[in-house]
């Protein structure tokens, strides 16, 4: 550090104003921070090895902060001490799509269901796909930026915040890992123009209405599969995904039963649906056509892969319904407040049919309760119920 020259401090390096030329304010033991005509700041760390003069870079500023810098100097200088160049134990940091396949495989085999994973996955390859070819540390918090303002530039407001809340995910993956040494998206947060507000399903809650809607369904000249997706949902009314992913295996006629895997459920939780006289017709008409083998709506282009995430609400467009109006998510609030109002069954019975979590988790617990001879009888209602709601919408 020049003679009189003080340690750098957040305050003073914020205030330093460029030049047109380059100039280098130093923090001691030859750390320093480099700052460039164009104001862009980068940490350098000036030291001896074998009697010559090196430099290294450490990042920039304000993407690896002062306290960061400091922090890296100190392991360059344990290094030094040890007859080790710093600059030579540096390593090429995986890509930042390396990261993400090992941060996605980690979920794959964690907690997350499967179509939770497609979501996150799908949003990745769509907005994120510019960085994949990037060393992760090079990722800097004003690249990231970038990709988030296209977003918000578009009115995609609920993307940009969940794509930057994935990035994070993925950077503090990478910190974890000691691939590198901070969260890239720290700070990030306030840069978003905009704090979306709740996002809920928009669902049909009128009888008349959602009578219309099961008529519409009914005279839709769509694929036979997305016909038969949108009745099976409107009368079991499991989420989207769970429909999509439906496999003949999971499915036992005989005794009128879905029983739908654990790692398929989004509370990981395996969850059984009583099947109706019309949600058994659904099916043996789809037997008669694809047999009952694989998925029960498979993706146009390859039977071995489950219907595309967005047919459903594709088909609903189509019909001429808008997403304020209704989604392929709205089936649920639209059973669970009729089945509530009509007061034949009890709050318990719908929410395990719903494969809603308690929200009291002592509850939760010990209510092992399956509810299941009330269940039989409330799905072949809500059935009938469905049948009768398009007979007046007529």
């Amino acid at each position: 550090m020049p003679k009189h020259a003080v340690p750098l401090t957040n305050v003073k390096i914020r205030s330093l104003r460029p030049t047109d030329k380059v100039s280098r304010h130093f923090d001691g033991k030859g750390l320093y921070l480099e700052l460039h005509p164009n104001g862009s700041r980068y940490w350098r760390h000036k030291y001896n090895y074998k009697g010559k003069e090196r430099r290294r870079s450490l990042g920039t500023f304000p993407e690896v902060s002062l306290a960061e810098a400091r922090e890296v100097h100190r392991q360059d200088r344990v290094l030094l001490r040890k007859g080790i160049d710093p600059a030579a134990k540096v390593e090429k940091a995986p890509t930042f799509k390396a990261i993400t396949e090992r941060w996605l495989d980690k979920h794959k085999r964690g907690v997350l269901a499967p179509n939770s994973v497609e979501n996150i996955e799908s949003k990745i390859n769509l907005h994120l796909s510019a960085l994949d070819d990037l060393p992760i540390d090079q990722v800097t918090g004003k690249v990231i930026l970038e990709q988030i303002d296209k977003l918000e530039i578009a009115g995609k407001y609920e993307t940009a915040r969940k794509v930057l809340q994935i990035t994070g995910q993925i950077s503090r993956f990478a910190v974890a890992s000691q691939i590198i040494p901070h969260d890239i998206t720290s700070g990030l947060q306030g840069a978003l123009k905009q704090r979306p507000k709740a996002n809920h399903h928009a669902a049909i809650t009128d009888r008349v209405e959602f009578g219309g809607l099961l008529f519409d369904i009914s005279q839709y000249s769509g694929a036979f599969e997305t016909v038969s997706a949108l009745e099976l949902i409107s009368l079991t009314f499991v989420r989207p995904g769970e429909i999509r992913r439906a496999e003949w295996c999971e499915f036992d006629l005989e005794h009128r039963l879905w029983t739908i895997p654990a790692e398929k459920m989004k509370a990981r939780r395996e969850h059984k649906v009583p099947l109706s006289d019309q949600s058994l017709e659904v099916l043996r008409k789809l037997i008669n056509l694809n047999g009952n083998a694989g998925y029960l709506f498979p993706s146009t282009r390859s039977k071995t892969r489950p219907m595309s995430e967005n047919t459903l609400t594709v088909a609903l467009r189509n019909m001429g319904y808008t997403k304020t109006q209704a989604t392929a998510h709205g089936f649920r609030t639209t059973a669970s407040t009729m089945l509530n109002s009509s007061g034949k069954f009890s709050v318990d019975a719908i929410e395990r049919q719903l494969a809603h979590r308690e929200n009291n988790s002592v509850r939760d617990a010990y209510n092992r309760a399956d509810y299941m001879e009330e269940r039989v009888r409330m799905m072949q209602w809500w059935s009938d119920e469905c049948y009768a709601m398009m007979l007046e919408a007529l």
